[in-house]
Order: structure tokens, then sequence, then C-alpha cells
């Protein structure tokens, strides 16, 4: 009789070579247990994404290259078998949720893979109406897949990964695209399937979802240029007894903060954890002050509005029509910098291709006015020296080969002589921390310069307005930072910038203010303080505000506590500490 194996994934001394000859992985030593959920972390290089990517053959069956060593799944070598083989035993959803489209509509998409493990069709629908309730697609059936936003899309690789149920689920950064309440959606589909089917799930993500991962994880893996430097349970690797390069949650950072003036067991990594030590720690004191010193930055409404948007509607014709946006109104002025949140597929991509001229109201009344443009009636040209747009996924905006050659190519465009286009390439280069990028084929940079370079060559251009939708997408820690100070100094330059996001730090932490977009319509309008504190209609568009936020509103400190900051210099006012 033999005993069955409590191990999912084995690797003995994996490395993998790349087509350039880089090794990505350096002689890995992994054991997964069956039916946990584990989180990998590291940067862009650590090969996160490339090692789950091994353990279903994707590398180097569409990557080319060499893979060494010994790979085992749920008892298969991985070696002696194909990618469709092993799909029963292990499934990888892909970071890029479009590459993962197989049809055209959403319900023949999420039953492409049952359907071709040739299960009965009532099977097949109860795990497609399944899959399609668990990611908020319900009552999508019919759409098609490509009209969906790109957190739509994301839900909808989810759903056709869910509804395989194989044994093993490798996620690539999957919250990376959702709005807040959609990530923790997923997060409860996870620990769901988890616990009724003991599927095993390998997450990646770059530090831009660590709070998601650290509650969601029974053992997170640290990764770093190909190796494994540290693991284990999140509590432990949060309690500030390893050195890890990694962004903390943040209850985590502030507890970590605060280390020294107080003792404690383990550091607290939910929000009821947090107000659970704190009420204590606070009782009697939070009279001494009444408000933190941080008010957000106001722009004069003196001045005439930059951007001026009337009636605006839009209805995409389908089949079936989507009325993305109805009736939308709203003044921005010059020098802000604006946060626009929602929920995936309320209209808020919708609303920005509008003010760049990609698209045109449905509506001939609404009127759409950009630094004294009629942007209805204007050209492609004539609107991009005003405003211009960075798309969510740079690849939809990259298209040369060469890294020089497509930061120049708005200039080129221009007519501009070739000496003020070299120094002007090179001035931008520079900023933007792509000098040593250059000469490089585009297709094979990392997301995260992919970001860069579709920024620097829409910034090259010099418009009074950036629109910037998801700018940390996908990447990790510190090219979300270097990319956010970029903004943030181009902001100061006095430029207005739009950001469309669902990371809440960035918009408590980076923005003067907010509008909510809820199912083609404005919900709020204000700061971000202003805004946090609305919670009631915050759900209504899938938002929550970020969780120092959550954690000022519990204990009742003021509202505008909205970063770790904020709240580590609350607390060391209120309690007299020093440091």
């Amino acid at each position: 009789m033999t005993v069955e194996s409590k191990i999912a994934v084995e690797t003995t001394n994996l490395s993998y070579i790349s087509p350039s000859g880089k090794k990505l992985l350096d002689n890995l030593n992994c054991k997964i247990s069956k039916g946990s959920i584990v989180g990998i972390l590291g940067d862009s290089k650590s090969g996160k994404e490339i090692f789950l990517q091994t353990l279903n053959k994707i590398i180097p069956t569409f990557t080319g290259g060499i893979v060494e060593g010994k790979i085992i799944v749920n008892g298969l070598n991985v070696m002696e078998h194909t990618v469709n083989e092993l799909a029963r035993e292990i499934y990888t959803i892909l970071e890029e949720p479009s590459l993962q489209i197989v049809q055209t509509i959403v319900y023949d998409d999420v039953a492409f893979g049952p359907s071709n493990m040739q299960l009965p069709t009532s099977e097949i629908r109860r795990r497609v109406d399944f899959a399609l309730e668990s990611t908020r697609l319900s009552g999508y059936e019919e759409r098609n897949c490509y009209t969906l936003s790109g957190g739509e899309q994301q839900r909808l690789a989810i759903a056709g990964g869910i509804a395989m149920l194989p044994k093993i689920i490798c996620m690539i950064n999957p919250f990376s695209m959702l709005d807040p309440i959609g990530k923790k959606e997923i997060s409860a589909v996870i620990s769901q399937l988890n616990k009724n089917y003991n599927i095993t799930f390998l997450i990646t993500d770059g530090g831009q979802d660590i709070e998601i991962l650290a509650r969601l994880s029974d053992e997170l893996i640290f990764m770093d240029n190909g190796k494994i430097i540290n693991r284990g349970p999140p509590k432990e690797l949060f309690s500030g007894k390893y050195e890890i390069d990694m962004r903390f949650p943040e209850i985590a950072e502030l507890f970590t903060m605060l280390d020294g003036n107080i003792t404690r067991a383990e550091i607290p990594l939910s929000v009821s954890e947090a107000v659970e030590f704190l009420t204590k720690l606070l009782r009697g004191k939070r009279q001494k002050i009444s408000k933190t010193s941080k008010e957000p930055d106001k722009i004069s409404k003196k001045v005439d509005p930059i951007i001026t948007v009337r009636n605006l509607e839009h209805t995409y014709p389908g089949p079936p029509p989507v009325k993305a946006l109805r009736g939308i109104s709203l003044d921005i002025y010059p020098g802000e910098l604006v946060a626009i949140i929602g929920q995936n597929g309320g209209g808020k991509s919708t609303l920005a291709l509008h003010l760049v001229g990609i698209l045109k109201p449905t509506n001939p009344e609404a009127i759409i006015t950009v630094d004294g443009i009629d942007v209805p009636n204007a050209s492609t040209m004539e609107i991009i020296n005003h405003i211009n747009y960075v798309f969510q996924n740079p690849n939809d905006q990259i298209f040369t080969e060469k890294v020089w050659d497509e930061v120049a190519f708005g200039l080129k465009m221009r007519g501009l002589n070739q000496e003020e286009i070299r120094k002007r390439v090179q001035e931008t280069l520079r900023l933007f921390g792509l000098e040593q990028y250059a000469n490089e084929h585009t297709a094979f940079l990392t997301p995260g310069i992919k970001t860069l370079l579709a920024l620097a060559s829409v910034a090259i251009m010099n418009p009074r307005i950036l629109i910037i939708d998801e700018p940390t997408g996908g990447l990790d820690y510190k090219e979300a930072d270097h990319v956010l100070k970029i903004i943030q100094a181009l902001n100061e330059t006095g430029k207005t910038i739009i950001l469309i996001t669902h990371d809440m730090r960035i918009v408590s932490k980076f923005t003067s203010r907010v509008i909510v977009i809820h199912q083609g319509q404005i919900l709020l309008d204000g700061s971000p303080s202003e805004v946090f504190a609305r919670e009631d209609l915050l759900k209504k568009a899938y938002i929550e505000p970020p969780e120092i936020a959550q954690l000022a509103r519990e204990l009742g400190l003021p509202l505008d506590i909205l970063t770790v900051e904020d709240m580590y210099k609350y607390l060391r006012g209120v309690l007299s500490w020093s440091g």
C-alpha cells in the first residue's frame, strides 16, 4: 500500500537560463505542501513569475531557454509531460489577462477549459455559473470579452482558472487590476476553494497588494535573483525578526515603526487586531490632540478650469449595448493632482479616453474642453500638445523596437531637428532612469520598465495635462515608488496630473482630490479625507479606504489620518514618545 505524498510541488536544483543566456532561476530547492496557500514575493528581477511558469512547463515550452534540475508536481515529473497534460493538475493565471482570452463571449471563454476536459454539460454549467458569480461577472455572460475593462478581464481570467478546478492554481499578480473590494472578494474565493476542494494556491506579488496576501497566505516565500532567501508564516516574517527588502502591510509597517516604544509578542496584520491593541493603549489619552497637522493641498478655484466636462454620455454599441457614462460633469483646475477611482467597469478609463479624444461622446450636446481646446472637434496632433494619456497596459502604446526610438517618436512626428531630439531624449531617459535601456528591445523589458517607458514617451511631449491609468499596476514596490516620485515631480513643475488607480495608498499619500465614479456617474468628489469618510457610499463603488484610514475611524481618531506617517505622528504625540 502506497502512502499518498503530502507535497504538491517539489523542485530540486531548479535553474532556468533564458535564450539570451541569463540565469534567472538559480538552483532553487522548494517544497510546497498540498492544500496550502503560499504567497511568493520579490521584485521584478526575483524570478518569482518564472518559477511559477516552470511548474506547468509554460517555461521553456513557449519561451525557449534551458530548464535544469527536477520539478515534481503532484507526483508527476513535469519534464515528461506537456502543458496540456499538466493542465488537470496545475493551471497558471497569467499577469496579462488578455493573453488568456480564447473565446469572444464571456460565458464561452470560462467554459472553454471545462469543455476540453470533456465534462458533462451539467457539470460545465455548474462550474461556469460558480466561477462567474465568484468573480462578480454574473450578468456578463453574453458580453464581448474584448469590450471588458482591464479589471473585468482580470476577473475573467481568474474565472477561467476557477472553472477548471485543478489541484494547483498558480496566480501571477492576480489583484493588480481589481478594485479594492474586488481584491477581498477574490481573496475570499481563494480561501473557499482551498477549504472546500483542498486546492493548493501559489500567488505572486511585488508588494503592491501585500495586505491581501499577508492575511490570505499560510506561508510567504521571499525570492531575490532567482533564489529563495526567506520563507515562513506572515506573522513571523513581518515581526521585524528578519531583514526583508519588501514593503510591509500598512498595519505591520506602523507597528514596526512603533517598535522600541511597544513590547509585543507579534505584529498585527489586520485592522481588527490593531484596533484591539491600540484601544487599550490610547484609553484616556486621545483628548491630548484633536487633529493632525496634515491638511490636503488646495488648488485655488479662482482660476479658470483647465478641463471642463458637461453632460458627457457614452454608449458602447455591443452587442449588447453598454452605457458606460451617464451625464458626467466636472471641472479640473491647473496644477491639481487628481485621483479617479471606482469599481472595475465603472467608466473611469472611458472618461479618460474622451478627454484625449480617442473616444467621442455619443450625445451631441456633450461639452469637453481641455486647455481651451474643443476636444471632440480637434485633431489628434492638436490635442496631444495639451493633454496625453498613459495606458493601463503599456503594451497597448509601445510599438517601436528600441527604447530610444519609442521616446523619440513623438518629437519626430512634430518635425524637431535631430540635435533637439537627441538632447531631449537623453534628458528624458535620465529623468526616468532609462539610460541603460536606450538600445534595448522593447519586447524584452520588464513590466516596470515598460511602464516607465510609456510614461517617458508621453512626458517628453511636454503636455500641460497627463492622464496615467493604473501607474503602479503589476509593478514591484521599488518600481512603483520610482514611478510615483516622477509623477510627483512632474506635478510640482505645474503639470496637471490625473491618476486612475485602485491603490488607495496612492490616493491617500499623493493626491489632493478624489473623484469617485460609479456606474458611469460621479458619486463623490472631494479631498481624500472627505471622500474616505463616506464609507457608506464608497461600498457602492467597491472601494475601501486605506487600512490606516479604517484604523483611524475605528478608533475614533481624526479622519485626516490617512497614511502610516500620519498615524505614527499622531500616536507619538498623544503618547508623548520621542523619536
